[in-house]
C-alpha cells in the first residue's frame, strides 16, 4: 500500500507542476504540442514512427483493463485506485472532459522487478499532446532525456531513457486507439508486457 500511496502523491505533484507551468515538453524533435485540444477535423502530425497506431485503427472497443494481462512473470496486476481524482483536473487544464477518457494505471511486481503501465484513450487530444500527457502521468521527465525508436517485445516503441528517467526507461506504444506507457528497470519485463499488448 505504501508503494501505491507514493505513486499517487508523485503523480499528483507532477500533474500540478505541469499544469501550473503550462510549458509543454516534447519527446521528439518536432515542435512541442500546445495544451489546447485540436479540432476533430484537424489531423495531428505523428511525432515518430513508433507513435503511429500499429494497425491504423482507432480501437476495436476492447476496454483497456481487458487488454492488460492479469499477471506478468508470476506477479499479479494491481490497479492503482483513485486516479480519476487526479486525471479529471489535469484534463480540465487541457480543456477536456474526463468523461471522454478511458484509462488504467497498474503495477506488477516490486523493487527492481516492478513494471508500471499507464494506458489512455482520450477523445479530442492530439497525438503529440497525448504523448506529453502520458509521459507526465507516468512520472517521466522528458526534458533532457534520450529518445529513440526501438523494437522491444516485438513492438516498435518510443524509448525514453537517461538520468532524468528514475525508473530506468519508459516505453511509449500506440495501439488499438490508445497509448501505453510502460516503465521498468528491467527491459526484459517491459518487453514481456509489451509482447502481450495488441
Amino acid at each position: 500500500m505504501n508503494r501505491t500511496s507514493i505513486l499517487l502523491v508523485a503523480l499528483l505533484a507532477l500533474v500540478v507542476a505541469a499544469c501550473s507551468s503550462e510549458q509543454p515538453s516534447s519527446t521528439t524533435s518536432q515542435a512541442p504540442a500546445t495544451p489546447t485540444p485540436q479540432a476533430s477535423s484537424e489531423a495531428p502530425e505523428p511525432s515518430a514512427p513508433a507513435s503511429e497506431p500499429s494497425d491504423g485503427s482507432s480501437g476495436d472497443g476492447t476496454a483497456l483493463a481487458d487488454i492488460l494481462p492479469d499477471d506478468l512473470n508470476g506477479a499479479a496486476r494491481t490497479d492503482v485506485p483513485g486516479m480519476d481524482a487526479i486525471l479529471g483536473p489535469a484534463l480540465a487544464q487541457q480543456g477536456l472532459d474526463a468523461s471522454d477518457a478511458e484509462f488504467v494505471f497498474a503495477t506488477y511486481g516490486e523493487g527492481t522487478d516492478a513494471v508500471t503501465v499507464n494506458a489512455f484513450r482520450i477523445t479530442g487530444m492530439s497525438q503529440p499532446t497525448l504523448e506529453q500527457f502520458a509521459s507526465l502521468m507516468a512520472g517521466v521527465d522528458t526534458q533532457g532525456a534520450e529518445t529513440e525508436t526501438v523494437t522491444i517485445g516485438g513492438k516498435s516503441v518510443l524509448q525514453v531513457s537517461g538520468s532524468t528517467v528514475e525508473a530506468g526507461a519508459a516505453y511509449l506504444y500506440f495501439a488499438d486507439g490508445a497509448i501505453f506507457t510502460v516503465v521498468s528497470q528491467s527491459e526484459d519485463l517491459a518487453g514481456q508486457l509489451l509482447s502481450e499488448l495488441p
